[in-house]
């Protein structure tokens, strides 16, 4: 099952099909493999990050978008020295000299599913995937006009699911020769039946979704918007296309941290 993505001729599949894990590198699925407490530092040189959740955060939520991301810090290879939760603030302590690497990987902001009725001429057929937009100024419940990362901008309806649609397992894999992201759909309510319900609506092109895209946006700004080629999914997920690494690794990580359906803003960075 297919819908495009990432660039022109990108494809969103389900996962299964027997054509698609040609090269396909499989996933880490052991927990143990990453460690859940911090080291002691062997650097001299230490970057310190504090994030605040917003308002309307569920503290049980903002702590496990936290941690999840103390987790992705050591998972990618950087000692976390320190990690100090208060109530919706967290504050990371990690070894070394590069506070842009440390903030890239901290990046968490909500991610809303929009129908698309447009997008402007000029539409670029890809760009690079940068962060979350960081004023967070749109209104999930109101149509809108909202920029596409790397140019262009696109009309959209009210937000008909948030990212909480997918698990926090998207991962960017080599598949047919080319970089890919996989992801999973939660069970039933809250992720295959909405997700499933807008796809619907833009592969028929109906009233709400004439242009047959799916917009995924973070934070204000669409980071990919889809055209859908078919109405259902079944579970997992894969979006193909011809994105780099880099990318596909920023998807990935913007979708798992987008499942959480918490922003936490960068508040204070400190280091070299």
């Amino acid at each position: 099952m297919a819908i495009g993505l990432m660039v022109v001729g990108a494809v969103l599949s389900a996962c299964g099909d027997p054509d698609s894990n040609t090269g396909a590198q499989p996933a880490n699925t052991d927990d143990t493999s990453v460690a859940s407490t911090v080291a002691s530092s062997t650097s001299a040189q230490q970057v310190t990050v504090v994030l605040q959740a917003d308002a309307s955060a569920e503290p049980a939520a903002a702590t496990a978008a936290a941690e999840f991301l103390r987790d992705r810090l050591i998972e990618r290879g950087h000692e976390v020295v320190d990690f100090v939760p208060a109530g919706t603030t967290f504050t990371y302590t990690v070894a070394g000299d590069d506070p842009d690497a440390v903030v890239e990987l901290l990046r968490v902001g909500r991610v809303n599913l929009r129908a698309v009725e447009a997008c402007t001429p000029g539409d670029p057929a890809g760009g690079p995937i940068t962060g979350p937009a960081d004023d967070g100024s749109s209104d999930p419940t109101a149509s809108g006009l909202l920029p596409l990362v790397g140019g262009g901008q696109c009309i959209v309806r009210p937000a008909a699911a948030s990212g909480s649609v997918f698990e926090a397992d998207a991962e960017a894999q080599i598949i047919g020769g080319g970089w890919s992201v996989i992801v999973s759909l939660r069970p039933g309510a809250d992720g295959l039946d909405p997700w499933n319900a807008l796809a619907t609506e833009c592969f028929t092109g109906a009233d709400a979704c004439p242009s047959k895209q799916l917009a995924i946006e973070v934070n204000g700004a669409i980071i990919s918007a889809p055209t859908v080629n078919q109405p259902e999914f079944a579970g997992d997920v894969q979006i193909t296309g011809a994105f780099p690494e880099v990318e596909a690794r920023r998807l990935a990580d913007l979708l798992n941290s987008g499942s959480f359906d918490v922003a936490l803003d960068v508040v204070s960075v400190d280091g070299p």
